[in-house]
């Protein structure tokens, strides 16, 4: 995904007309839910909503190019190299859809991993009479780089 990255955030000028409008629009709708998406992910790369559905085009575009040479190469039927050519772009195409899921699966088995040490802290620094703020910074610092010391952080920011 690295090195698509940057050919998805060029063709994300392509994808920007379909997000125009406001949130009561069906562009401003579907750019919500990519993004909510991507924030579910943890937001890699700080990623917008148009960079991904560009890269989303890129790779069924790329998928395209693979399945009908894939058929070219092996000598296959018209309606076959039809079949792989689509099979290639739908492939190409949801690749970064399942990229960004299994992000977002992996950042919420962690996040859950982490929960009850969060917690069990939490509490011993209530206890011992810190502020609750103070508590959460204390978290923060000592789950550094995790997941859910992002979010926490995040919560604190806010």
């Amino acid at each position: 995904m690295r090195i698509l990255l940057p050919c998805g955030r060029a063709f994300a000028s392509f994808v920007d007309p379909l997000f125009s409008g406001g949130p009561d629009r069906l562009g401003g709708r579907i750019r919500a839910w990519v993004q909510s998406r991507i924030g579910l992910a943890g937001n890699p790369g700080e990623l917008e909503a148009e960079e991904l559905v560009g890269l989303a085009g890129v790779g069924a575009i790329g998928g395209l190019l693979g399945g009908s040479l894939l058929s070219w190469a092996l000598e296959l039927s018209p309606g076959m190299s039809t079949a792989f050519a689509l099979g290639g772009a739908s492939l190409g195409g949801g690749l970064p859809w399942v990229w960004i899921a299994d992000l977002a699966a992996a950042r919420r088995k962690r996040i859950l991993r982490e929960l009850p040490y969060a917690i069990d802290l939490m509490t011993l620094s209530v206890e011992a009479g810190l502020d609750f703020t103070v508590a959460l910074a204390r978290i923060v610092d000592r789950l550094k780089r995790s997941p859910l010391a992002r979010e926490f952080s995040r919560m604190l920011s806010e």
